[in-house]
């Protein structure tokens, strides 16, 4: 019998150091920040890093959840075995105690497998294969489609035993490099958030003001 994901929890939550694995790219991670932030909270001792797509880790560096993103080219033209390679040595350095998955990829549930984190938990989002439990021990329910995708994830934790808190993004911009200089927010980010709906940018979640204090309160549309 496969153990049971609503007691990950209480399982993990002396872990100290914890990794998401979540490939996806600028829409995928927006919606990622909020779960970070959960598990941020309930983990408050853990050190939380992300395995993420090169925009993915430029969008989590303005979360301040995330101690470490580690980008992944994934595009076919340039990502190499030996970049691929050097990642996992560097994440086996680590040796992470807690990994998450979100998306229940193929590929992401052999990276999430490939952290050799202790625990591991999983969304069965792709095809089902006979490994998948191999790789994976904690698999969570599929949860209801019709729910925004930061809110789907949030219910994930859920699953998992996870309390949760009142959802939020504040993504911050850092405003000066370490050289001094003048620093922005990524200028695809600034176009994703101008196309979400208002009820997100406007909203209970508020999105925008930290992140484009730059820029003022609201996004042009």
């Amino acid at each position: 019998m496969p153990p049971d994901p609503a007691k990950f929890y209480s399982t993990t939550r002396a872990a100290r150091k914890i990794i998401v694995v979540d490939l996806g790219f600028l829409g995928d991670t927006v919606h990622l920040v909020p779960a970070l932030w959960e598990i941020k909270q309930n983990y408050p001792a853990a050190r939380l890093e992300v395995l993420t797509s090169p925009v993915g880790a430029e969008v989590l560096a303005l979360a301040p959840c995330v101690d470490g993103a580690w980008a992944l080219d994934m595009h076919p033209k340039t990502r190499t075995l030996k970049q691929q390679w050097q990642i996992l040595r560097g994440l086996w350095r680590e040796r992470f105690e807690v990994a998450f998955n979100f998306s229940g990829a193929d590929r992401t549930i052999f990276m999430t497998a490939l952290t050799l984190a202790r625990w591991r938990v999983a969304h069965p989002g792709g095809r089902q294969h006979f490994w998948n439990s191999w790789l994976i021990p904690y698999w969570i329910p599929r949860q209801d489609r019709d729910l925004i995708v930061f809110e789907q994830r949030r219910r994930m934790l859920a699953e998992c035993g996870v309390p949760l808190g009142k959802a939020r993004f504040d993504l911050k911009v850092r405003t000066q490099t370490k050289r001094g200089r003048p620093k922005s927010c990524p200028h695809q980010l600034f176009i994703f958030l101008s196309m979400l709906p208002s009820q997100l940018t406007n909203g209970p979640w508020n999105i925008t003001p930290k992140c484009f204090g730059p820029f003022g309160p609201n996004i042009p549309s």
